[in-house]
């Protein structure tokens, strides 16, 4: 049942989505594509798209046996407008984000290869304002972009070998996982996800300082929990991303003149939570 309402809901995202146009005027501007991405590097696939996608549904299988799909219609298109905005910049054609709710109260987000992106409600419960949910999608865009997943395995497989690998052994499935869902990046990849992801967001018009105040804010409660958060939500690494952070928006905040303003519509769709 749970696959039937992802299949029939991202046929419905791709219905809706895809009759978006680029240039994209936000309240009487325009952004041009060339423009956004003339000062990115694109991205060559380590691996086939259609393995690294394959991939991606077997991770999917494995996350779905611990955490049931939240669907709500509107919350989940609204998701999807916004991801689909920040990913614009994106310059790997060959993957297609789509973005998904998990029905848990724990603080987490999750980019699978192939390029569908998981969050909780628990950190949208978290987060307060539109330009905060753009900078989560873009620092997930940027890690399923960048391959940090990949790139990790390669350590222990060449990379012909990963997705055979993946596919052929449900231990190994499990192990991946884990992986992805409790371990951190480098620091360099880290820092390099939340610059892109905010610099993505904020080329759409949303506003690099509300990611860090978000950042700020999880730091705090997560100094109060007794039990922590692993992954990039954990205290250790909250502390690395907010200091960061607070030079990435200083070097940011020079240019955001030059975006157009967005409406935060957060308010409106958090009462679905």
């Amino acid at each position: 049942m749970q696959n039937m309402i992802r299949i029939g809901m991202v046929g419905f995202l791709i219905l809706t989505l895809g009759c978006k146009k680029t240039p994209t005027t936000l309240e009487g501007q325009t952004l041009d594509k060339k423009e956004i991405t003339s000062n990115i590097v694109v991205e060559q696939d380590i691996i086939d798209a259609f393995a690294q996608k394959h991939m991606g549904q077997i991770l999917w299988h494995e996350i779905l046996s611990k955490y049931p799909l939240y669907y709500q219609p509107e919350l989940t298109l609204y998701l999807n407008e916004v991801g689909a905005h920040v990913s614009i910049p994106s310059l790997r054609k060959s993957v297609a984000y789509h973005f998904y709710i998990l029905d848990s109260q724990e603080v987490f987000s999750l980019g699978l290869p192939g390029g569908d992106i998981l969050v909780s409600r628990g950190l949208l419960q978290k987060i307060e304002t539109e330009s905060e949910l753009a900078g989560v999608l873009g620092t997930e865009i940027v890690a399923v972009e960048k391959q940090y997943f990949l790139r990790l395995l390669q350590k222990d497989h060449p990379s012909e070998s990963i997705a055979n690998s993946l596919i052929q052994n449900k231990k190994k499935i499990a192990e991946s996982y884990l992986f992805l869902r409790n371990n951190r990046f480098t620091d360099q990849q880290i820092n390099e996800a939340d610059r892109l992801g905010m610099t993505y967001a904020q080329h759409f018009g949303y506003i690099p300082e509300d990611f860090h105040q978000l950042l700020e804010r999880l730091f705090v409660w997560q100094s109060t929990q007794k039990k922590l958060e692993t992954g990039k939500y954990n205290y250790d690494i909250l502390d690395h991303r907010r200091s960061m952070s607070q030079v990435i928006i200083r070097d940011l905040a020079k240019h955001q003149e030059k975006f157009p303003k967005t409406q935060d519509r957060y308010k409106k769709y958090k009462k679905f939570l």
